[in-house]
């Protein structure tokens, strides 16, 4: 991930669009979690950043407290939300024990998951999970709708100028959206990657040309 430890990345928008991300991945949890969540329930935001989501969930489930990670320490502020425990980690390895949350979700961050390590990352977003817990990976770049975030080079000879000098065909080619280390996923090299569960189900993601995936333990 391009500079991220050092701060100098940030999820595009997020200061404008914060409450409007959060919403999406309370929809998420609203529509597919069994269990109802209470202000006792435990949840985990992987790759918080600085930690506004997070807060704006713990505020509307009214929640004790809630755990974020990240691989920097440069946006949060701890100060500023008390009720948020964060904690610096290293790689893709969540230093949680076993079974810790009810709720795992990340909002943009599997796209900075490299394809070799996206095994790992799912498994450890799996292996801290509660028996009965939901984990939501939000709005990654899905390679199956490339042509759709590319504003479809099918369509006539403007767009496919567009998508063959403006990074589309770049992107198709290496499957590097920018020059922040980026990555388009394919849903077979998730499902490649991660057999702990029966199905990982895909949706469309906060923005209809990216997808969510989520699993349930």
């Amino acid at each position: 991930m391009k500079n991220w430890e050092s701060g100098k990345n940030r999820l595009r928008g997020s200061k404008a669009n914060f409450a409007k991300f959060a919403d999406h991945i309370i929809s998420s949890i609203e529509k597919n979690s069994t269990n109802k969540i209470s202000h006792k329930s435990s949840i985990l935001d992987v790759g918080c950043g600085d930690g506004q989501m997070l807060n704006y969930i713990i505020n509307f489930y009214n929640l004790e407290s809630a755990n974020g990670c990240d691989i920097s320490d440069f946006y949060i502020d701890p100060k500023k939300f008390k009720k948020i425990k964060f904690k610096k980690i290293s790689n893709s390895t969540l230093q949680y024990e076993d079974e810790s949350f009810d709720i795992v979700y990340s909002f943009g961050v599997l796209q900075y998951v490299k394809t070799k390590d996206l095994a790992n990352f799912l498994r450890e977003s799996y292996r801290v999970l509660k028996n009965g817990g939901v984990c939501f990976h939000c709005n990654m770049l899905d390679k199956n709708k490339i042509f759709k975030y590319h504003h479809n080079p099918k369509l006539g000879f403007k767009e496919l100028i567009s998508f063959t000098f403006f990074g589309g065909l770049r992107a198709y080619i290496t499957n590097k959206q920018w020059a922040d280390g980026s990555y388009w996923h394919n849903f077979k090299d998730i499902t490649k990657s991660f057999n702990q569960v029966n199905k990982i189900y895909l949706k469309d993601g906060f923005s209809s040309e990216r997808s969510d995936i989520f699993f349930k333990k």
